[in-house]
């Protein structure tokens, strides 16, 4: 992956912490069984690049939660993994920390999208801020997350950002739930 786009991907990282932030997302509900996927794209110094991502909740105790993730880049599947959260943490699906961000939210609001086939009535906020990047360099950027309390393990349905002159998008394409 190229600079640029770990720039757009660190930036959008950062615009999910926040979102979700906001929303105080847990993993206290979810069950196992429970599942989101996306599609992603990243469109950095003229190329593009398209992810997929799926995370599963395989295991679910009293203090925490297994989610194994599976990611294919360009069509090549690449070796799944899992990761246990402690259940009293506030959960970001994108993954990262706001490490040297500088961020403020912009605006927010409704509305309702359609994703996978179903229709999510949302909460979205917008970002805008600077990210540390090559040699200190302040890179600006912005970007704005769809959030549905009805979307398994996050809530995300849609998030898009740019960076540095270059764009990535993150969209829901299935989900489920465990019983």
């Amino acid at each position: 992956m190229t600079y640029a786009a770990k720039s757009v991907l660190a930036a959008v990282v950062l615009l999910a912490v926040t979102a979700h932030a906001a929303e105080k997302q847990t993993l206290a509900n979810a069950k196992v069984g429970d599942w989101v996927e996306y599609k992603q794209t990243v469109d950095a110094n003229g190329r593009s690049m398209e992810m997929s991502t799926k995370q599963a909740v395989t295991a679910k105790d009293e203090k925490s939660i297994t989610l194994k993730s599976q990611m294919t880049v360009m069509g090549r599947e690449l070796p799944g993994g899992e990761i246990k959260i402690p259940l009293d943490q506030e959960y970001n699906p994108a993954g990262g920390a706001k490490g040297s961000a500088k961020m403020e939210e912009t605006e927010t609001g409704e509305e309702t999208l359609t994703a996978g086939g179903k229709e999510y009535k949302c909460r979205w906020v917008k970002v805008k801020g600077t990210t540390e990047g090559r040699g200190g360099k302040e890179v600006p950027f912005e970007g704005k997350v769809w959030i549905c309390k009805d979307v398994p393990l996050g809530g995300m349905v849609k998030m898009d950002g740019k960076a540095d002159g270059n764009t990535f998008k993150k969209e829901l394409t299935g989900c489920g739930q465990g019983k």
